[in-house]
C-alpha cells in the first residue's frame, strides 16, 4: 500500500514524464513536419509583450524590466516601440509618427538599429521626433483606428505621418464574403498571432502540457473565439472587393490627416527579388498589385509616395526578402530614409 508520501512522488514522476512525452513528442513530429510546432520549453522567451485590446485587438505592453528586454525590443511606458520620451522632449521639435506593419516595426533589430531610429537620426536628433506606432501585423484597418481615435499620446500634433502598408492587407484578398473592417479573419487572427491573450504568454512556454491545453480553455470561456481559415474564391489575380476596402481605408486616412493639417507620406513595401523563390513569388506578385493601387491613389491625390528601388539592394547582405529586416544593414535602411526625406520635404 503506498504511503501518501508515495502516492505524491507517484503524481509528479507521472506529469514529469507527460511533460517529456508531450516536448520530445512534438519535437519528433515537427522534425517529420508532421505539426506546426514544438511544445518544447525555450530557454528565454523572447516575444514583445502585446495586450488584449477591444478595438485594435493587440496592442504593445510597456515593456518589463528583465526577460522582456533581451531580445532588443522596447516598448516605452505609452506603449510605443522606442525610447522613453516625454511631452517636455518633443517641444521645439518636428513630430513624425511611423505606422505600419511588422517591417516598419523592426521586429528583427534591436533598439539603437531600427529604422525609426535610423529615420530621426538621418533627419537630425536635434530638430526631428520619429515615434514609431507600427506594430507587426497592423494593417490599413488598425491604421484607419489608430489615425481616427488614437493621437499621439503626447499631446503634440504631428508635422506629418508616414505609412508602410501593404502585407498586413495581403491576408484579406481573396476572402469570400470579405467584411470590410476585416472583422471575419484579420482582426481575430491578430490576437493569437502577437500572444495577446489573458491565457498565455511566457507563463505558458515552459511547459509543453499548459501548452497544449491553452487552447482549449481558450474555446471555452475567452469570448474573442480564435480565426479560423475563411473560404477564399479560386485563383490569383486582382480581388476588386478587397481592393476597394484598401483604397477606402487609405482615402479615409487621408482625409482624417488632412483634416487636422497631419501631411500623409505613403511608404511602399519592397521585395528584394534577389532572395525570391517559389513561397516568396506569390507574395511578390500580390505585393506589387497593391503597390500599384497605392501609386494610382497617391497620384491621383497628390500625395507623396516613397519607395526603396530593387536594383539597388544587395542580396548577399540582406536577410529574406525585405531590406528593413536584416540586422545592422544600414544600406537599405538609409536608401528608404532619404526617399522619406524627400517626401517630407514634398509634403511642407
Amino acid at each position: 500500500m503506498l504511503t501518501p508520501f508515495r502516492r505524491l512522488g507517484t503524481i509528479v514522476l507521472l506529469l514529469v514524464a507527460l511533460e517529456v512525452g508531450l516536448g520530445l513528442g512534438s519535437a519528433a513530429l515537427f522534425k517529420f513536419g508532421l505539426v506546426k510546432t514544438v511544445l518544447l520549453p525555450e530557454d528565454d522567451y523572447l516575444e514583445p509583450p502585446f495586450q488584449w485590446h477591444p478595438l485594435l485587438q493587440a496592442v504593445p505592453m510597456p515593456t518589463r524590466a528583465g526577460i522582456w528586454e533581451r531580445n532588443g525590443v522596447h516598448h516605452n511606458a505609452q506603449g510605443l516601440r522606442g525610447p522613453e520620451r516625454t511631452a517636455q522632449a518633443l517641444d521645439g521639435k518636428v513630430v513624425i509618427e511611423l505606422f505600419g506593419g511588422w517591417a516598419a516595426y523592426d521586429v528583427y533589430s534591436p533598439e539603437g538599429e531600427t529604422w525609426a531610429y535610423v529615420l530621426e537620426k538621418q533627419l537630425g536628433k536635434n530638430h526631428y521626433v520619429v515615434l514609431n506606432r507600427a506594430v507587426s501585423g497592423y494593417s490599413t484597418a488598425e491604421h484607419l483606428l489608430q489615425t481616427a481615435f488614437y493621437g499621439t499620446p503626447y499631446g503634440e500634433t504631428p508635422r506629418c505621418a508616414i505609412y508602410q502598408v501593404g502585407w498586413g492587407d495581403l491576408p484579406s484578398a481573396h476572402i469570400s464574403g470579405l467584411d470590410p473592417g476585416y472583422a471575419d479573419y484579420h482582426m481575430p487572427w491578430l490576437i493569437d498571432a502577437l500572444h495577446a491573450r489573458w491565457l498565455g504568454g511566457p507563463f505558458l512556454a515552459v511547459s509543453p502540457t499548459l501548452a497544449l491545453l491553452a487552447p482549449l480553455a481558450t474555446w471555452i470561456v475567452d469570448t474573442a473565439r480564435p480565426a479560423s481559415e475563411p473560404a477564399r474564391t479560386p485563383g490569383g489575380g486582382a480581388d476588386p472587393a478587397f481592393e476597394a476596402v484598401y483604397v477606402r481605408n487609405l482615402h479615409a486616412i487621408s482625409a482624417i490627416n488632412r483634416q487636422r493639417g497631419i501631411k500623409t507620406i505613403w511608404l511602399a513595401q519592397t521585395m528584394n527579388r534577389g532572395a525570391a523563390n517559389k513561397s516568396t513569388g506569390a507574395l511578390g506578385a500580390e505585393t506589387e498589385r497593391l503597390n500599384a493601387v497605392l501609386k494610382r491613389e497617391a497620384e491621383a491625390h497628390g500625395r507623396p509616395l516613397c519607395r526603396c528601388p530593387r536594383r539597388n539592394l544587395r542580396q548577399r547582405r540582406l536577410q529574406g526578402h525585405h531590406p528593413l529586416r536584416a540586422q545592422g544593414v544600414a544600406e537599405g535602411r538609409a536608401l528608404v530614409g532619404a526617399r522619406v526625406g524627400r517626401g517630407l520635404s514634398l509634403a511642407s
